[in-house]
């Protein structure tokens, strides 16, 4: 069972308690006024079949409201009608009749549960006002002090009753707002998991394609043996991201990233200035740059030339040879800018001309 299902039946069952106890003080007075004379047996029992109907009512209707169904017009229909005849056949001013109006109010403060606020204060105004005249007229009491007291209680019943339920609400909302966040992080992992075995693996799976076509067309060895090098570093890095050691280091990624270029015909130019006093944090992000930047080029160009340059925490990489049908910006792109914007830089990717095309990374310097 659930903590906010536990909280929940606390809750129900102290109220239970509370009403039954109500119940068990107004039954007392009920039978000493059957023992008294004061009223006969067929009213006593009358009068003890509405306050256990009230009673059961009472606790069908707040389980309703604790689950959040729809409101149960009957029963408080039926509740009502019990509460009022109860009132009504209690003579004012005996003993019987000590907290009995106060029956009426319970039922008004559990009906307030599903009604609009301006109703709940209708009906309760009206209530305290039809009371407080009834005990006036045929009891005799002060209707100033019967008002005052009957308004307190109603006050006091109805926005308990309220508080209650929203106790119970706070419970469950905070324990789903928990459990949502749970949901949150499983999905941010996976899409983590995702996005990294991209990045990972985009490039040593282009490579693997073209180099396993040009073995396929040359025949050549060599070629093949770079094809089960690049199968042995995917499977490396596939291992390296599914036990969380994703870490890049930026000089690798550099030197890799040109050989991989060279490899193809690229003619590619390095220039690093400052590289090495980057902080370890921005050092990683630009690795991943150059290695979505690196892969994007394979995928959606045929490029002769391309430009690494790096200057304090900006990198650019510069490509020409882009396709006109290529889309330049795709999901790799796009997980890399959530990549750097969480680490606080930023990615800003653009076509410059008809066969140019530019990724510029910023990092934290």
């Amino acid at each position: 069972m659930t903590r906010p299902e536990v909280a929940r039946k606390i809750l129900v069952y102290w109220m239970d308690g509370t009403v039954a106890f109500l119940g068990l003080l107004y039954l007392m007075s009920v039978l000493g006024a059957a023992m008294s004379g004061t009223i006969s047996l067929a009213v006593a029992g009358v009068l003890t079949v509405c306050l256990a109907g009230v009673c059961v009512i009472f606790a069908l209707v707040l389980r309703i409201a604790f689950a959040g169904r729809p409101r149960p017009t009957l029963l408080l229909a039926v509740m009502g009608v019990l509460a009022v005849t109860a009132v009504a056949l209690v003579p004012p001013g005996g003993a019987a009749a000590s907290g009995w109006d106060t029956i009426v109010l319970l039922w008004v403060s559990i009906s307030g549960l599903f009604l609009h606020r301006g109703i709940t204060a209708a009906l309760a105004v009206a209530a305290v006002a039809g009371t407080t005249v009834r005990l006036h007229l045929v009891g005799g009491h002060d209707w100033i002090a019967q008002a005052i007291v009957l308004s307190i209680a109603m006050i006091a019943m109805t926005f308990g009753l309220w508080l209650w339920l929203w106790l119970w609400r706070t419970i469950r909302e905070a324990y789903e707002s928990k459990e949502a966040k749970a949901r949150l992080a499983v999905t941010e992992e996976r899409l983590r998991f995702s996005r990294d075995l991209h990045d990972l693996l985009g490039r040593s799976l282009v490579m693997l394609s073209l180099k396993s076509e040009l073995a396929g067309k040359l025949g050549s060895a060599e070629e093949m043996r770079q094809v089960h090098r690049l199968a042995g570093e995917a499977l490396s890095q596939l291992h390296a991201t599914a036990t969380g050691l994703r870490a890049l280091d930026l000089d690798e990624e550099l030197a890799e990233g040109r050989g991989v270029l060279e490899s193809i015909g690229v003619r590619c130019t390095v220039e690093t200035g400052a590289a090495a006093q980057l902080p370890p944090h921005s050092r990683d992000l630009l690795a991943w740059v150059v290695r979505e930047g690196t892969t994007n080029i394979l995928k959606h160009s045929t490029p002769t030339h391309c430009l690494i340059k790096l200057d304090g925490g900006v990198l650019e990489i510069r490509n020409d040879g882009v396709r006109p049908a290529s889309d330049q910006h795709g999901s790799g792109l796009e997980g890399l800018a959530e990549r750097l914007t969480t680490g606080g830089g930023s990615l800003r990717a653009e076509q410059v001309g008809e066969t140019e095309f530019v990724l510029r990374a910023a990092v934290p310097a």
